[in-house]
């Protein structure tokens, strides 16, 4: 099955876009979708695929006008109010109906609510302590070891000094100890009551006019700027959702906020689960490095990481165990920003993704094919294309020698030392 991919690099920590007000933002996520669609409708794929393009926007696409810009010796939060993300979050539903074969991942939202719940609020979850209950499983996922997205820090942002409490101490602040007196070199960081606010960074998955799933950050970078009034509080959300691309098919997606794929918040997720990896990883980053050993996606599945620095923006696919970077289809720009587009297959199993691998590997290596071969070769991807797992099976049990029931449609065995029997025989089934 083919799948359109655009990944849209947006500078969204450079101060010219930052600038730009959130109507504005989500406008031109209208007509960068609108340039992304051309593209997709190029492809022809099949009308039965309820997912034909997959859309990829950076870490921080909506959060707060001017965010991390200075003003009077402060740095300006990311976050915005629930009402704001909640007119985002309907906005972007509205368009999401406009392109309906197309899953959305708009960037990420920063936002932020109190600990207390309204009046009316029908709900009866005690905020705190669901937030010490996600505190606390952070702290004690590393054998006890806070996470490197989890510890003390500070950083100097502009001439200002930002502070990252540590998960212990984000615990105090939730549950207003009297007071915190945190030293990170030489800076003292002190805390008194309890903090009124919780923040999250989330990415929104858009299908079909519906919101269909979102996915919060792990990892703190820094994330609240405010650690007076409001600390950022990690997700125990699951990283991964099953989605429908087909009739009768559906395919795994797994997902990442920039630190989060340094820290391998999938990777740890999937292991503590026992879960196989995902079809597909998506990644939204304000930047963050690709890193191999920490991607996750099953055989013949694929990495697509959207990062504000073009550098880190990619497709990755998974071949036997080897990932490599796919190089591009085509570039333009969508509102003055890089977009990348990919046209990628996936086999419908790790079967199909590896018989289709060793036919494609086979056709790059040899220029000329006997005719057992090029027989072979023809009737396999035939069966190929129609997903027929158990004709393909026969087929090879056949063409290998391991089989003496000759299937229908075939012809000669292929010969034993030629490329294609040697490629062949390496899979596994």
């Amino acid at each position: 099955m083919d799948f359109v991919v655009g990944l849209w690099s947006v500078a969204t920590p450079a101060g010219d876009f930052t600038a730009s007000a959130m109507q504005q933002r989500i406008s031109d996520l209208e007509r960068a979708l609108t340039a992304f669609r051309s593209h997709v409708n190029r492809q022809k794929l099949p009308s039965a695929q309820k997912i034909k393009g997959i859309f990829v926007a950076p870490e921080y696409y909506l959060a707060q006008v001017n965010a991390m810009s200075v003003s009077n010796s402060r740095v300006v939060e990311r976050t915005i109010s629930v009402p704001d993300r909640n007119s985002a979050v309907g906005r972007i539903a509205q368009i999401s109906k406009t392109f309906p074969e197309i899953l959305i991942i708009p960037g990420t939202i920063a936002w932020k609510k109190t600990f207390a719940r309204a009046e009316d609020d029908y709900k009866l979850t005690d905020r705190r302590k669901r937030a010490l209950d996600h505190m606390g499983y952070f702290f004690d996922l590393d054998s006890q070891q806070e996470l490197p997205g989890m510890r003390a820090g500070t950083l100097s942002h502009k001439g200002v000094d930002l502070f990252r409490p540590s998960a212990t101490d984000r615990t105090h602040m939730i549950a207003g100890s009297t007071e915190i007196n945190t030293t990170v070199g030489k800076k003292t960081f002190h805390h008194r009551g309890k903090v009124l606010y919780y923040m999250r960074n989330t990415a929104y998955v858009f299908l079909d006019g519906q919101n269909v799933y979102s996915y919060h950050k792990s990892g703190d970078y820094y994330e609240s700027v405010n650690t007076s009034e409001t600390v950022f509080i990690p997700s125990r959300k699951p990283p991964v959702k099953v989605l429908p691309v087909r009739e009768a098919q559906e395919m795994s997606f797994g997902f990442e906020i920039c630190l989060d794929h340094n820290i391998g918040m999938l990777q740890r997720h999937l292991k503590e689960q026992g879960i196989p990896a995902p079809d597909f990883h998506i990644i939204s980053s304000a930047t963050v490095t690709n890193d191999t050993n920490k991607m996750c996606m099953r055989n013949g599945g694929y990495v697509l990481h959207a990062s504000s620095y073009m550098g880190n923006t990619g497709v990755f696919a998974n071949r036997r165990g080897l990932k490599t970077e796919v190089e591009e289809d085509t570039f333009t720009y969508a509102c003055g920003y890089p977009l990348r587009i990919w046209t990628i297959s996936v086999a419908r199993t790790a079967f199909l993704a590896d018989v289709k691998d060793a036919l494609d590997t086979y056709e790059k290596k040899s220029w000329w094919k006997s005719a057992e071969s090029k027989d072979a070769l023809a009737k396999l991807r035939q069966l190929l294309d129609s997903d027929d797992e158990a004709g393909l099976k026969r087929h090879l049990d056949w063409y290998l020698g391991k089989s003496q029931i000759q299937p229908d449609g075939s012809k000669g065995r292929v010969p034993s030392g030629k490329k294609l029997h040697t490629e062949l025989s390496t899979l596994h089934y």
